[in-house]
């Protein structure tokens, strides 16, 4: 009788051992899921130009900070047949280089029916509010989606069948949100090749001269080098207080074989260097929020 009550005490240990494991591994999926970072649903359309059948869509600036309320789009009709355009459109934003479409909030999708035409040879603009969506757009890549018609060619094709129109071309205006204060925006590698997502941003003062200071005091090499492989991370500084070459510069950004050093390149500037072990510990720490000596 006392080896079957010890058997079930063991049974029932076992159980509550095999649940605290799920649960760890549920709080796991959970931390891994936070961090992705996925504001919406994965684009349908992950590949789009901004120009196409003679229409070129563009924002009037590069750039915007966190606190712009307003986009303006700017639309360029090359054809010799003006094309319409209906007030719809969609924001999306890259992650890691796959682009997600931002929600909008409640009754916010719903555009007027209006259709509004470009004429040939001609430009127009177009007002993109960013009151519509449903958060606040963090510093990153976006994009601006729109659809443009050819008038003549939509009714040759509706008459042919229900398909979209061939000369319907969808386009992309991309644009990058930027904090307002001083900030190092960090950039990171996604897989093997010369593409980079956005991975964080620094806006620690401290951090940041910190990392002014290591750059700074750097015997940079003026020399043109070529890496085996693409940079592990691009990082630049934004809304400095006062112009230095720190500003409006690349940094690209290199894991040494060994993981004890980094190495790094100024864009366009034609400058390299290989930090030392400390600097390198200091600046990657500052960049990345990571310790080089934890890497394998």
């Amino acid at each position: 009788m006392k080896k079957n009550h010890l058997l079930f005490l063991c049974f029932v240990a076992a159980l509550f051992l095999l649940a605290a494991c799920q649960s760890a591994e549920q709080k796991n999926d959970k931390t891994v899921s936070t961090t992705e970072d996925k504001p919406g649903e994965k684009a349908l359309m992950q590949e789009l130009p901004n120009s196409a059948n003679g229409i070129t869509f563009t924002t009037e600036k590069e750039k915007y900070t966190t606190e712009d309320k307003e986009i303006i789009v700017n639309i360029q009709n090359e054809n010799e047949t003006h094309f319409t355009y209906e007030q719809q459109f969609s924001i999306e934003k890259n992650i890691s280089g796959t682009w997600y479409e931002l929600p909008f909030k409640e009754g916010m999708d719903i555009f007027e029916e209006t259709v509004y035409s470009v004429k040939s040879k001609s430009s127009t603009a177009q007002i993109v509010s960013l009151d519509r969506l449903k958060d606040k757009p963090l510093p990153g890549k976006y994009r601006i989606v729109k659809t443009f018609n050819n008038p003549e060619d939509y009714y040759l094709e509706e008459e042919k069948s229900e398909k979209r129109p061939i000369n319907s071309p969808t386009l992309a205006a991309p644009f990058e949100v930027v904090s307002k204060e001083k900030t190092i925006t960090v950039e990171k590698r996604v897989g093997n090749e010369d593409k980079h997502g956005y991975f964080r941003e620094i806006t620690d003062v401290k951090q940041i001269s910190k990392a002014i200071n290591v750059l700074e005091k750097a015997n940079w090499e003026n020399a043109e080098v070529n890496m085996a492989y693409p940079p592990h991370y691009k990082f630049r500084f934004e809304h400095m207080e006062k112009e230095t070459e720190l500003d409006s510069v690349v940094y690209a950004l290199w894991i040494s074989p060994k993981k004890d050093k980094i190495e790094l390149v100024m864009q366009g500037k034609g400058k390299y260097i290989q930090l030392n072990k400390s600097k390198s510990a200091e600046l990657f720490e500052i960049i990345t929020g990571e310790k080089l000596s934890d890497l394998k």
